[in-house]
């Protein structure tokens, strides 16, 4: 939104995304159980700005730990 006066007092409103919650399945990987590059690449322009990256995923913990290692 673009800045306005109130009382004196310029304020700009802005939202402030801190956190990115992602779910694997359907979400963050395709079919094949991969992340696109697309994906890969939006997750690291977050990750530059200090928005925190947080899976939630109902697959297994060894699934969800590949899954984002690689």
């Amino acid at each position: 939104a673009s800045p306005r006066r109130v009382s004196g007092i310029r304020e700009a409103h802005q939202r402030v995304i801190r956190l990115v919650a992602l779910d694997l399945d359907g979400t963050l990987l395709d079919g094949r159980g991969q992340v696109p590059a697309d994906n890969l690449e939006a997750l690291a322009a977050a990750a530059r700005q200090g928005i925190h990256l947080v899976v939630v995923t109902g697959r297994s913990y060894p699934f969800a730990l590949q899954a984002v290692e690689a």
